[in-house]
């Protein structure tokens, strides 16, 4: 049976119809030669009605209750009819530019305070306003599936994100959609309206990380805050860098080479998988005909759009917000990819040095969350760690400018990749963004170490970053380890000794490296006055 479809698209403003064998018959019931003359109809008044196709469109992140990053110059943009004119106007100021050939314009305003509310007014064949705009902060939110954990899975999520009412806090999600190629804005890139903060209308299904992030950014600095959440749950980091980068040294190559394979078997693999759907739906019939529980449903194979593929959510979550004027990036991802900590250590850094070349800003800041304990408790200092290693490559970030840590460390959960406890690993990355964004007095983690030296037979570790003073949880000091030339670790003798820690070990008399909470789940003891944990670390002496 042949089938008639209708399918209308435009670019650069022209209408353009394609009447193929398709949907519109089987819907209708028409003979084709109806539903071609529907097609026709159709066509004639798209055209009578092109203008249509010239009007401004903006991006889905320009939304009602939308806030505008303060004291930068805030890029508009759009699409239009090829050289139209187009009027940018927001609280007294007003830019007019022109589309280009393909109908893409831009537009910067000049820098505002924080306030509002504004309305930002667009103008060209048509108008376009955007209302209940403010002016303050906005921060990008992204990761795994730990930034997205909703509000209604952690305990009390409710009841503490309402005790303050937060109504200039506005949050945005973005929408998952993987991309073979950097995606263009106007493809809708909003899952959900701007939404703002009330306690009598509580969202929990926003995101728990990014709303108490907000919160906090609210509340100290009393401006109105935007959050934009971009999570997107199981993802490595190779999906979120592009494909430049990517390409740009031989140490991501059998990244590569693995998803070459995957797509040159991806053929074969969905035309199993077809087949295995078919007998599943036929079985799943059966069981509901029965009253039995279905059969597990086959998982379709990797393919060209799987958001794990390379560069596929740089392309169509991160690309599409580009230029949009940010504060700075919260990020809470490498779960992923704890079986490769080594290309890990390089594609992280790589990743911010990428989003920052692209976006224009400079070196926003970006401000990570080191993963926290998961899986048994490890009390022997000899286990292999890959939980550990990457902790350690998370860290080598810090070298970039502008970044910040927030270690995680009593935090996590030995039985739950996705530990509850949300609202204090957002304090830690507002802490670490009060000193590295807003450069406020504050201690914004724990201690990191510094150096080391064998004295009188023991190892004196120094620390920077301790606040007010070293200390020791529960005031016990555990979680060191120690090794001679060997390589062979034992649990070491610590004590604080003013700023540093002393380690020694009666089988170790010439200690030569030193490993700290390094487990995937590891013993852990040493903080801050304030309370904030030491990064885990290794070292060695030359």
């Amino acid at each position: 049976m042949k089938l008639c479809r209708l399918e209308v698209c435009f670019n650069s403003g022209k209408p353009r119809v394609w009447m193929q064998y398709g949907i519109i018959y089987g819907l209708l019931g028409l003979p084709a030669r109806h539903a071609v003359c529907a097609g026709l109809m159709w066509a004639l008044l798209f055209a009578a009605a092109g203008h249509a196709a010239d009007n401004i469109v903006l991006p889905a992140i320009f939304g009602d209750n939308m806030v505008l990053q303060r004291d930068v110059p805030i890029p508009v943009w759009g699409i239009a009819a090829p050289g139209a004119s187009v009027t940018v106007a927001c609280n007294g100021q007003a830019v007019t530019v022109q589309a280009d050939a393909d109908g893409r314009w831009r537009a910067d305003l000049p820098s505002m305070p924080a306030g509002g509310p504004h309305e930002l007014v667009v103008t060209g064949v048509n108008t376009v306003r955007v209302t209940n705009v403010m002016v303050g902060e906005v921060w990008l939110c992204g990761g795994q599936s730990n930034m997205g954990i909703r509000l209604a899975e952690i305990k009390n999520g409710g009841s503490e994100a309402s005790a303050t009412n937060y109504p200039d806090l506005r949050l945005f999600v973005m929408q998952k959609l993987p991309s073979e190629k950097p995606r263009h804005f106007k493809e809708r890139q909003g899952k959900v309206i701007w939404g703002y903060w009330q306690p009598d209308k509580l969202q929990i299904d926003y995101a728990a990380i990014p709303h108490f992030f907000g919160q906090a950014v609210s509340s100290n600095l009393n401006v109105p805050v935007g959050i934009i959440n971009m999570a997107v749950g199981g993802t490595p980091i190779e999906t979120w860098c592009s494909a430049e980068t990517l390409a740009s040294d031989d140490a991501y190559a059998h990244i590569l080479a693995r998803w070459e394979k995957i797509l040159a078997d991806y053929p074969a693999a969905q035309s199993v998988f077809e087949e295995k759907f078919k007998a599943w739906q036929a079985a799943a019939e059966r069981a509901k005909a029965e009253n039995r529980s279905p059969p597990p449903r086959p998982a379709p194979p990797l393919g060209p759009l799987h958001k794990d593929r390379p560069s596929n959510l740089y392309n169509g979550v991160i690309h599409p917000l580009m230029p949009l004027a940010i504060r700075g990036v919260i990020w809470y991802q490498g779960e992923a990819n704890t079986r490769d900590a080594k290309t890990y250590g390089k594609l992280f850094p790589a990743m911010i040095r990428d989003w920052r070349r692209a976006w224009g800003q400079g070196d926003f800041p970006f401000i990570f969350v080191q993963l926290p304990e998961y899986q048994p408790l490890q009390r022997t200092p000899n286990d292999p760690a890959p939980w550990a290693e990457l902790r350690e490559a998370q860290a080598l970030a810090l070298a970039e400018p502008r970044t910040g840590m927030a270690v995680a460390l009593g935090l996590g959960d030995a039985q739950n990749i996705h530990p509850l406890q949300k609202p204090a690993v957002a304090h830690r990355l507002w802490l670490a963004a009060a000193a590295v964004a807003y450069e406020l007095p504050v201690v914004a983690g724990g201690p990191r170490f510094k150096s080391m030296a064998v004295k009188n037979g023991e190892l004196r570790l120094r620390f920077e970053s301790a606040g007010s003073g070293l200390a020791a949880r529960d005031g016990k000091l555990e979680g060191f380890a120690l090794a001679g030339a060997d390589g062979k670790y034992v649990w070491a003798e610590a004590r604080l000794d003013g700023d540093t820690v002393a380690l020694r070990h009666p089988a170790v008399p010439a200690p030569r490296s030193v490993r700290y909470a390094w487990a995937n789940n590891p013993v852990w003891s040493l903080t801050n006055r304030e309370g904030l944990p030491a990064a885990p670390f290794r070292a060695e002496l030359p």
